[in-house]
């Protein structure tokens, strides 16, 4: 409502600013748009906190197409710039609307002073953020509309629009996922920095190649799109990309800054890149436009070096190591740019010059980054956009126990997932043969696919290993009674095995008893699986083999919660056993690797 009300006295200041008496009634009704906005935040933020996109995109393109519609229709009956005002302000209510109806969330009569002044404390700081933004974003316009003719105003406003349909559509889509993502995570921090400079590179490489391709193609594009009467734009609109290069790398630190409470740092940020913005408004003025436009580029390598000192200072993610960040992914889109520049001046005619330099920039940018620079980042790309899978993996089936075996056939969704039974007294297999037995052709009656057991490390420690070795041998002879091949998994529990050598006799134990698996651990004991067990495990493994001509598996399981574990382990079965393919002889079991993995996708 303050916003508003300042905008609505203001308005015919503004008209006879620009001399144009008719500004002052467009402003006051554009300005409605503040407060039918806010009537949406909180839902919009619920969304958000979700991560719900799918919804939040048919939202936006309910509201745009049906207001799109209404704003055509107007402009074709002769409504002029009216049709355009109708149009935002319909957009933003049809967008209010659904967003009410979509997150089912209504406000109370209750009020809390408390809540209140602890949100006015971050938020109020946000708000004053934001107003500086919008002066900070609207100076120039204003500097140009003053000191130059309507035409020139214009002309830069084209390019401006062009640069900023690239760079605030990154910058928007950046954050409504970095935001809520950064912040459900604040607590771990090291965890927040791996996750933010993921994020840091990934919109390093979209916002460079976007930006730099937008400049290289600025001729064709401009002409196509609008015609050859907006030539004079094309310059300013080569000049502003460079400018706008980093608009999306400081719209994410500001999110790393503000999910960690920053608010305050924020507020500084923008009072800092406001007053720096008298360096091209002095220029414009008493220079150029082109002055002017140079001098934000200036501005906007200055503010990207502060911004990252801040960010610095709240993750400790040292300046050097964003420009090394940046570089690579700088080049690779120069590089394209250039060449794509190169197509300017075929003989041919402007929208076949625009659709050959889109192409041609695609093309190098996939071979770039597919054969010269291999990121990450551009894989996860990839993969997001074509639903690719970088690394294979595969389901191995659903562990129970025996009593829920008939419920997880009749619900299981396919037939390639296996059932697997955790039996013989799982976790500790203190329990007589004979029980185990019983539980075992139980799950036999039930059409068991795999059956997993614990090494009786009673027998293994207090009696004799060939008393071990004779249980697993038993209860693999009964498995061999039933018609169809049943895997046979022995958990050795590693980590009250004590020493290597009691897990290099326990898997030989295991093995030459006829187990089709070696796992590591159940995940019920303090101590899970280890890169020094695991190599043990698979020494054994690979004598077994070079003795018997018989490949059997590895299953690691128990303390793997990381990515880059499971593919540690998974390189280091392929080093010692050769190359693998599916799940046929390694797996990896445990729920906290699950977890990770589902909080990684969401992260990205």
């Amino acid at each position: 409502m303050l916003k508003y009300a300042i905008l609505y006295f203001l308005s015919p200041y503004i008209a006879d600013f620009f001399s144009q008496p008719v500004l002052c009634d467009i402003v006051r009704i554009l300005s409605l748009s503040l407060i039918i906005n806010a009537l949406s935040i909180v839902q919009k933020v619920i969304l958000i906190r979700k991560l719900d996109f799918k919804t939040q995109a048919f939202i936006s393109l309910a509201s745009s197409l049906t207001s799109g519609s209404v704003g055509v229709i107007m402009a074709l009956g002769g409504y002029g710039v009216w049709a355009l005002v109708v149009m935002q302000i319909l957009r933003l209510g049809i967008n209010t609307l659904l967003l009410w109806v979509c997150s089912k969330w209504f406000p109370t009569l209750s009020f809390s002073v408390a809540s209140f002044k602890e949100m006015f404390s971050f938020g109020g700081r946000l708000l004053i953020t934001s107003i500086i933004s919008v002066i900070w974003n609207e100076i120039y316009s204003f500097i140009i509309g003053k000191s130059y003719s309507a035409a020139i105003l214009g002309q830069y406003s084209r390019a401006e629009k062009f640069k900023s349909m690239v760079t605030s559509n990154i910058s928007i889509v950046m954050q409504r996922v970095t935001y809520p993502v950064l912040s459900s995570i604040r607590e771990d921090k090291e965890r927040q920095l791996r996750v933010f400079r993921k994020l840091f590179r990934t919109t390093v490489l979209i916002s460079f190649t976007a930006v730099l391709g937008l400049a290289a193609a600025s001729e064709s594009i401009v002409i196509t799109l609008v015609g050859e009467k907006w030539i004079p734009s094309i310059e300013y609109l080569q000049i502003l990309c460079f400018s706008g290069l980093f608009i999306p790398i400081q719209i994410t630190a500001a999110n790393i800054i503000n999910a960690n409470g920053r608010s305050d740092i924020t507020l500084r940020l923008e009072i800092i890149k406001t007053a720096l913005a008298v360096i091209p408004v002095i220029a414009g003025i008493f220079i150029s436009v082109e002055a002017l436009l140079y001098g934000m580029i200036v501005v906007s390598v200055i503010s990207f070096v502060i911004h990252s000192h801040y960010v610095n200072k709240v993750i400790d993610y040292k300046i050097t190591e964003q420009i090394k960040d940046i570089i690579p992914f700088f080049a690779v889109a120069l590089c394209v740019s250039f060449v794509v520049y190169l197509f300017s001046n075929i003989a041919l005619p402007y929208w076949c010059i625009m659709f050959v330099q889109l192409f041609v920039g695609f093309l190098l940018t996939v071979i770039a980054y597919e054969y010269i620079y291999k990121s990450q980042e551009y894989e996860d790309i990839k993969n997001s956009v074509f639903n690719c899978k970088s690394i294979d993996y595969y389901v191995g089936g659903i562990c129970c126990f025996s009593p829920f075996l008939s419920q997880i056939n009749a619900y299981k969704p396919s037939k390639e997932i296996k059932s697997i039974v955790v039996a013989a007294g799982f976790p500790h297999s203190q329990i007589p043969l004979s029980v185990k037995k019983e539980e075992i052709r139980y799950a036999i009656e039930n059409n068991v696919d795999e059956v997993d057991i614990c090494l009786n490390r009673g027998l293994f420690f207090e009696e004799s290993r060939e008393k071990a070795f004779q249980e697993i041998s038993e209860i693999r002879d009964l498995l061999n009674l039933v018609n169809k091949k049943i895997v046979l998994k022995v958990i050795l529990e590693v980590g009250e095995l004590r020493t290597y050598s009691n897990i290099y006799s326990a898997a030989k134990v295991a093995l030459e008893s006829g187990a089709d698996f070696i796992k590591t651990s159940t995940g019920k004991s303090q101590k899970g699986a280890d890169v020094y067990s695991v190599c043990v495990m698979l020494l054994v493994l690979r004598e077994f083999y070079k003795a018997s001509g018989e490949l059997r598996g590895l299953k690691v399981a128990g303390g793997v919660s990381r990515s880059e574990d499971a593919l540690r382990y998974r390189n280091l079965f392929e080093a010692f056993c050769g190359k693998i393919d599916g799940n046929q002889y390694f797996r990896i079991g445990c729920s906290g690797l699950f977890e990770n993995m589902k909080d990684d996708i969401n992260e990205t």
